[in-house]
This record gives structure tokens, C-alpha cells and sequence, in this order.
């Protein structure tokens, strides 16, 4: 059964809640029995996600050789196919979609640009047609696990370079975006939870963690470093979003035995309290073992090592609590919690207000659950943290919820809210009854209703519920025009139905919807389906300057804009896309903002995504549309194209980023 609680709040104080530490679930290293076919560095290794074998590619002393691990039984088996010739300091990644792996580059005497195509299931190495735009080696490769493409950055020649593979149609791109500067010895992993790839270290030694977004092609260096330059390491993902670097060397040759761990959704690194054996280890591969989320490190310089290295991470949850709702002021706020792994079992919620450091674990992890923490459920009294008389469970699927009414007050709306939760067993006293924690989540508070001020430049509440005039609240006077579109029932008063077909509000021209360095276009939406148009369905939309809505012929249900004069590098179509899926048949809060610098999109108070870019909108004397998009739009009579199926309520319109 799935019991729901009402979150009674708690006020405690940071320094009281971070005297309690938790110990984290069960993490460390293990020689494996298994050993490679022989001492070797400098090779390549992939999982193949459908089997969840790791196969390794060629190293040092030079082999051509393939072999095989199954970490389930601990057993290494040496294929038949072989790479074309013997090879080190490759990079090899799987293509998820398919299960085969792609091997680019290497060294035998001189520097590759070959990529070869090996197949698990058949044991079949395959050379591509398609070539790396100049021979190199010692750089890496990653997939992004939503487009199956893989990047594959810097290395001996053109060190700075960025490439694209499409294995799908064996087209290699070179990315406009550039490393900072020209490196080799890097190690490049996806985050499993944001698709965007963290890039580590690399010769010229460098501490840099730098952050890739396939998505628009643009690159960030991240406020957290390594503990010490580094290079000739490698790094893998766990499924909870992390990612962890082993060993490498210094400038001074000195060889690291550190395991770093590298939080996307903190940008915090933690050194792990776990090291490689043999005092450290350079040169090494390291792969994951999707199924069960253990890391393992093959071979490596000692000169060399045959050894094959096990590495449990500390467990984080996949997903975090969801709000099923928009957190405004006044109303309920509903939140889903998931753990897969542990049903029928007990959890705690805690929620919080403000910017504080957040729950400090005995590992020394930290989760930022920040000031003013909220606590309630029935299983912690917040003042004893006893274990007893428990209402709060996951149901046997591992789902839980919880609900917050929120205070009618003011003041909390813009206020951010954090929230997690840990799963913990009655059965065990602290702390071995922790689990697992979720990461937090950070969202904004809304206002019960939007509001005009100096900043508003447009403001419909669609409260009118009836007539063909849609008032602006603004000042402005950007009155609209109903065509079609029916009243009903809104998220709170009444709204707009759109059907989809040729329902449109009309919105003359007027010089104040003309928007330029900063704005924000927001709207509550209950979408009740698919794409109705090849490009997208239209919540609100200016011809040549300024389009938003749902989906388009790529991501047909996420939230997707575009902007005239946007450049050409911020997305790899013309839409960009929410990358979150907009709900059908309920209310959500959807925005779009520009602050001069960053587009982000917004879902019930939480940001999606972020798109670094700097533009100025255009400036035509167009025709606004809600609920569709007008083309002709600098006629007198607009033709209406890409229908909102669904109700609308509340648009307002910012020259201010208000998130």
C-alpha cells in the first residue's frame, strides 16, 4: 500500500542537523582473482550494456588483442577477432543503442586515425569508412546515452579538438566548440543524468574539470578542480549521476592511487576514503558494470599490471523526488518518491528553504538540503531521529509520496526549495539502517498568481470566463483577441481551451512585446496531447522574434522554443529543446528566460536546461499569438499554423529574468 503523509513542519536549526551523521552504503576495492591475458597499459575498455561484459582493446607492450570480462563469474576470455594491427593509447565506446563498440585511433610506430566497429554478439571487428580528422592518440571517447553519438576529445594531434561520431550514419563532425587549450591524457565521461560529458585533468598537467553539452555544442570550465594535476588516468560513471576518476601521474611521475568522486549536480569533488593497490596506478581502463553499478579498472603502469581492479561506489538513488504539481503559494504541493531497489521500505523526507551547507554524512559527503530544514514524517521525530511507528513507505513497485501544504504567504514565493530523502530499514539502528539517498532537488516557490510590476510588459489571467476579449493586466493594453478557443475551468479561476485544430488568441503589435537583453515568457499549461504540427504547439508565439511551446519533429512532448537572430551554434536544430517531457491531462508552470548571457527553461519551478548564449532578439512588427503561432504574421489578416491542444492560463510576459 502506498500511505501518504503531510508534511508538518519542523524548524531546525543547520548546526543541530549536522551533528547526526549517516554512514554511507557499503563501498570499496577488491583485487579480482581474474587476470588480464597479460600486464598491459595504455588499453581500452567498453561495457556492453545488453550483456554487461567489459571488452578491452589493444595497450602496451603492443597487442592487437580483444579479451572479454564477466564480472559476474570473474572470468577473462581472450576473443578470436583482433583489432587490424597492434595498437595502444585508443579509445574505444559503446554505442548503447545497438551494443556495439566503437574503437577510434591508437599508436603502432605512428599515430591512427582508424575506427573500427567490434560486435559482442558476433565477435566481429568491422574497419569504418569513415576517419578521425587527423591520426592521434592518448584522448577519449564517450557516448551520449540520448543520441548515441560519440565525442571524443583532445589527444596528440589537434589536441584541443572536439569530434562527433555518428555511428548510426558513420559521419565524423569536428564540433565548433573547442578544450580550452590542446591536451592529451584526459579522461571524458557522461553523466548518466543530465547527458552532459565532464572532462578530467590531461597533459600539460592541469587540475580543469570541464563541462560538454552535446545538446548545443558548448563547453564551461566547473569551480571544482582535481586534487592535483593529472594525467594518463580514467574515469566512469555510476547510474546515480557521478563520476569517478582512478589514479594517474603527476608531472613528476609520480603515480596517484586516489578515487575521485565528481557530483554534476553540486559540482562539489569528494576524495574517496578507498585506494588503488600497488601505491598507484597510471595508464589503466576503467568500465562500469551497468546492472550492478560496480567500476572496474584493468592493467595500468607499475611498469605494468595484469591485475583487474573492483570499485563499489557509495549508493546514490537514479531518481530524486518529483513534484507532480507547480509549488505555489496557497495550494498542495504533491511529490513522488522512487527507489526501485528497496519497496516496501521506510523513508525519510527532508525539505528545506535557503542556502545553507546541507546534511554533512560520516563520509564526508554532503547533502544540500541547506537553511531552515523542514522536517516531518512519522518515521524520525525531528528531535530524536528515532526509528518506530512508521506510515511512510514505498509500496511494492518502490513508490512513495508525500504532500506540503504550502503557507498562503507572500514572502515564500521566489524562495528555493531543496528537497531529498533517505531509505533506511526499522530493522537495523543507526546508521546501518541507511540505504540509500537520493540527490536533492532545488525548485522555486511561485506566487498563487502572477503579478504585474515595472518588469511585466504583458499579463493575461484569462479570468474573464466568457467573451472574446482576453484583458491585459500589464498597463500595456495588449489586449487579445479569442478566436475559437473555449472558457473552462482554469488552475485556479478559469482559462482557455485550445483544441488544437484553429483555436488562437490574437495579440495586435505594440512596441512592448518587443523584447531585447533579459525577458521571461511564462504560462500555466494542462496539455492534453502529441504534436499537432510538424514544428511545435504554440503556447505563445511572435513571428521572427520569439516562438514557445511544446515539442517539435525531434522531442514531440518537451518543452521547446526559438529565437530570430539566435546563432546558429545554440542548438543542433532550430528548436531547442526542455529535455523534460511536459505532463498531459494536469496544470504545470512552463517558462522560457534570457538574462543576456544563458537561456534556461523552466517546469514547475525547477530548471531544465541551460543554453549559454549571447543575442539580441528581432525586432519585427509581428503579431503575437497565444495558442498558436501566426504566420504572415506582418500582414493585416496572420494566417494561424502549430496549435496548442489543451488549456491555457496565465501568460505574463517579463523584460526580466525571474528565474
Amino acid at each position: 500500500m502506498n500511505f501518504k503523509f503531510l508534511l508538518t513542519l519542523f524548524i531546525l536549526s543547520v548546526g543541530f542537523f549536522t551533528l547526526v551523521e549517516f554512514a554511507s552504503a557499503t563501498e570499496g576495492v577488491v583485487i579480482k582473482q581474474a587476470t588480464l591475458p597479460a600486464s598491459r597499459s595504455h588499453l581500452a575498455c567498453a561495457e556492453d550494456s545488453s550483456t554487461h561484459k567489459i571488452y578491452c582493446f589493444g595497450g602496451e607492450p603492443y597487442t592487437n588483442q580483444i579479451f572479454e570480462y564477466n564480472s559476474l563469474n570473474d572470468v577473462v576470455v581472450v576473443k578470436n577477432a583482433g583489432l587490424p594491427g597492434s595498437r595502444l593509447g585508443l579509445s574505444c565506446a559503446e554505442d548503447s543503442s545497438t551494443h556495439k563498440i566503437y574503437c577510434f585511433g591508437g599508436y603502432d610506430g605512428s599515430a591512427l586515425n582508424q575506427i573500427t566497429e567490434y560486435d559482442p554478439a558476433t565477435d566481429t571487428l568491422v574497419p569504418k569508412t569513415a576517419t578521425l580528422p587527423v591520426p592521434k592518440y592518448y584522448f577519449d571517447c564517450t557516448e551520449d546515452s540520448s543520441t548515441h553519438k560519440i565525442y571524443c576529445f583532445g589527444g596528440t594531434n589537434s589536441g584541443n579538438q572536439i569530434v562527433e561520431y555518428n555511428p548510426n550514419q558513420d559521419i565524423v563532425t569536428i564540433k565548433q566548440a573547442t578544450l580550452p587549450n590542446s591536451r592529451q591524457g584526459l579522461s571524458c565521461e557522461e553523466s548518466l543524468i543530465n547527458h552532459k560529458i565532464y572532462c578530467f585533468g590531461g597533459e600539460p598537467h592541469t587540475t580543469e574539470i570541464i563541462e560538454y553539452i552535446p545538446l548545443t555544442d558548448t563547453l564551461s570550465i566547473k569551480n571544482a578542480i582535481l586534487p592535483t594535476a593529472r594525467a594518463a588516468f580514467d574515469c566512469a560513471p555510476n547510474v546515480y549521476g557521478n563520476i569517478y576518476c582512478f589514479g594517474g601521474s603527476e608531472s613528476s611521475g609520480n603515480r596517484l592511487s586516489q578515487i575521485v568522486e565528481y557530483e554534476p549536480s553540486t559540482d562539489l569533488l569528494n576524495v574517496r576514503p578507498f585506494t588503488l593497490p600497488m601505491g598507484g596506478l597510471s595508464a589503466l581502463a576503467c568500465a562500469r558494470n551497468s546492472m550492478t553499478h560496480q567500476i572496474y579498472c584493468f592493467g595500468g603502469e607499475l611498469p605494468y599490471s595484469d591485475q583487474i581492479i573492483e570499485y563499489t561506489s557509495p549508493y546514490y538513488l537514479i531518481d530524486t523526488p518529483r513534484l507532480l504539481n507547480p509549488p505555489r503559494i496557497g495550494t498542495t504541493l504533491d511529490i513522488e518518491l522512487s527507489d526501485s531497489s528497496h519497496p516496501n521500505t521506510d523513508y525519510l523526507l527532508a525539505m528545506s528553504l535557503g542556502n545553507a551547507p546541507g546534511m554533512t554524512l560520516s563520509d564526508n559527503r554532503n547533502i544540500p538540503l541547506n537553511y531552515d530544514l523542514f522536517l516531518q514524517t512519522s518515521l524520525f521525530s525531528p528531535f530524536s531521529l528515532s526509528l518506530f511507528n512508521s506510515q511512510s513507505r514505498f509500496n511494492s513497485n518502490g513508490i512513495g509520496s508525500a504532500f506540503w501544504n504550502i503557507p498562503n504567504n507572500p514572502g515564500l514565493a521566489g524562495q528555493d526549495l531543496y528537497f531529498g530523502f533517505v531509505t533506511v530499514d526499522l530493522h537495523n539502528p543507526l546508521p546501518q539502517a541507511i540505504l540509500s539517498i537520493s540527490q536533492s532537488r532545488k525548485v522555486k516557490i511561485m506566487p498563487r498568481h502572477f503579478i504585474s510590476d515595472s518588469n511585466t510588459v504583458a499579463l493575461w489571467n484569462f479570468d474573464e470566463n466568457m467573451g472574446d476579449v482576453l484583458t491585459d493586466f500589464s498597463g500595456n493594453g495588449n489586449n487579445g483577441q479569442v478566436r475559437g478557443a473555449s472558457w473552462t475551468t482554469g488552475i485556479d479561476g478559469s482559462a482557455l481551451h485550445f483544441d488544437g485544430v484553429d483555436d488562437y488568441v490574437n495579440v495586435s503589435d505594440s512596441p512592448s512585446l518587443v523584447l531585447t537583453n533579459a525577458f521571461t515568457i511564462e504560462a500555466y499549461v494542462n496539455f492534453e496531447g502529441t504534436l499537432q504540427d510538424t514544428s511545435i504547439d504554440t503556447i505563445v508565439g511572435k513571428d521572427y522574434q520569439y516562438i514557445f511551446g511544446i515539442g517539435d519533429n525531434v522531442f514531440p512532448n518537451n518543452l521547446a522554443f526559438t529565437f530570430a537572430d539566435q546563432p546558429g551554434s545554440l542548438c543542433p536544430n532550430t528548436w531547442c529543446d526542455g529535455v523534460a517531457t511536459v505532463p498531459q491531462n494536469s496544470w504545470h508552470h512552463v517558462a522560457v528566460q534570457y538574462d543576456g548571457q544563458t537561456i534556461k527553461t523552466i517546469m514547475d519551478g525547477q530548471i531544465i536546461t541551460e543554453y549559454p548564449a549571447q543575442f539580441t532578439v528581432g525586432s519585427a512588427s509581428t503579431t503575437l499569438g497565444i495558442g498558436a503561432r501566426l504566420v504572415f504574421a506582418l500582414d493585416t489578416d496572420p494566417v494561424p499554423v502549430a496549435f496548442f491542444k489543451g488549456k491555457i492560463d496565465e501568460v505574463r510576459i517579463s523584460t526580466i529574468a525571474r528565474y
